[in-house]
């Protein structure tokens, strides 16, 4: 039988909340941010999360601008998602974890501009996790 986080007993939940807006050339993307630093010897298991895009072209009527996604160190961990600052990816709460980096790796994010020029654009994170 597999163990799963849920079997595993009590853990120190941990959050942590990052708003992070810049302006991003057209086609360029803000290289890896740190979102949570590495832990020694430990795993980051994302055990719930939610995100908005923020972009100023949005606001203004344009179109939807920024991609995100989430990494281990620099291994990527989710697909990209579409960030739109009218919509919240509420991922909700999961024990077992919605995904986790390896041990001794930072949990990242990237943030890329797909429109056609230069934009002012960002993330809102809400986090919690825990170390495994």
């Amino acid at each position: 039988m597999v163990e799963t986080l849920s079997d595993i007993g009590s853990k120190e939940v941990k959050h942590k909340a990052v708003t992070n807006v810049l302006s991003i050339a057209n086609g360029a993307d803000t290289g890896l941010v740190e979102l949570v630093p590495q832990v020694t010897v430990k795993r980051i298991v994302v055990i719930g999360f939610k995100f908005t895009g923020l972009s100023l072209t949005e606001i203004l009527g344009g179109e939807q601008t920024t991609q995100v996604e989430f990494f281990s160190g620099s291994t990527v961990l989710t697909g990209k998602w579409q960030g739109t600052f009218d919509w919240i990816m509420d991922a909700g709460y999961n024990p077992d974890g919605h995904f986790q980096t390896e041990k001794n790796e930072a949990l990242n994010y990237k943030i890329t501009n797909t429109h056609s020029t230069p934009i002012t654009c960002g993330l809102e994170v809400i986090l919690s996790y825990i170390e495994k």
